[in-house]
């Protein structure tokens, strides 16, 4: 619990290299491995709403994948030292550093067991390049991926396992601008069932009859996922870039911003967090420029 690696760079700082920060003192202190000559990271370009590109497998600590824009999916088995590029990746990855999502996330089935290279055997990654499917998974511990049969056409964002089942949003653009439309749906790894779970009412809690995503004139993606850790099908997914949610400021004022959906039956029916009616405050936490 005391290791931290962080995936650090951007394009216009440091003459566009990209590090992986290594802490094993729960970040007081970092060493730094230069990784540019293999990949490299854009943290302020498009699709920086996706993630997490790094992940470390929870059943070995010492491997390491991490998953870039252009360049393909990376493993490392000595906590990071040293990167090798998984074989038949490079075309999950997009061709511009700024523009393209490439491999937006790495999720481990840590109900799979451990495969002969010492890492949990099924590894899963959500890609955000429209030319390739949106999810590919490996059962061999990360030595080789395959796409996972009837995959969203969207481009993936983020995603969760929880038990059984994988849920994920999905943009129809790299975000977090540029882009009108997105789903959410799950996919049960034991069965291979998807089920598209995009919340079906809009931000004033108005059922709508039909999926949620572009209404009100402002067609959104969705990005943000989170799931109960103690509860498979209690999960919250966030819009991304909508302005159809209520942001009610301390001072009282209103401004426009993402909407929070809630579901408690995982992803069956929704009820959103932050109607125009609704009474939250949103807490700046002292940056003073979020407010407004």
């Amino acid at each position: 619990p005391a290791k931290l690696y962080i995936l650090a760079g951007t394009s216009y700082f440091s003459n566009g290299k990209t590090m992986i920060l290594r802490s094993g003192d729960y970040g007081a202190t970092f060493d730094t491995v230069n990784v540019t000559s293999q990949f490299t990271a854009h943290g302020n370009g498009l699709g920086r709403n996706s993630g997490e590109k790094l992940a470390v497998d929870p059943q070995n600590g010492a491997v390491i994948f991490c998953g870039t824009s252009t360049s393909g999916l990376f493993r490392s088995a000595d906590s990071g030292k040293t990167w090798t590029l998984v074989e038949g990746t490079k075309t999950l990855s997009g061709a511009s550093l700024t523009n393209d999502v490439g491999i937006a996330y790495v999720l481990f089935d840590s109900t799979s067991g451990k495969a002969s290279n010492g890492g949990t055997k099924d590894v899963y990654v959500g890609v955000g390049t429209s030319s390739v499917a949106s999810l590919y998974k490996s059962t061999d511990g990360g030595a080789t991926f395959a796409a996972v049969t009837g995959a969203p056409s969207y481009m993936a964002m983020r995603g969760v396992i929880r038990g059984d089942t994988l849920y994920g949003t999905y943009s129809n653009g790299s975000g977090p601008y540029s882009q009108n439309g997105g789903q959410v749906w799950k996919y049960i790894l034991s069965t291979g069932v998807w089920t598209n779970i995009t919340p079906r009412i809009d931000s004033s809690g108005v059922d709508l009859g039909y999926y949620a995503s572009g209404h009100e004139g402002y067609g959104y993606a969705f990005n943000g996922i989170t799931v109960d850790p103690t509860n498979s099908k209690r999960l919250i997914v966030a819009t991304l870039s909508c302005y159809g949610g209520a942001n009610v400021w301390a001072d009282g004022s209103n401004n426009a911003g993402d909407v929070f959906f809630l579901s408690e039956d995982g992803g069956s029916t929704w009820k959103v967090l932050n109607p125009w009616n609704g009474s939250q405050t949103v807490d700046a936490n002292g940056n003073a420029w979020i407010s407004g």
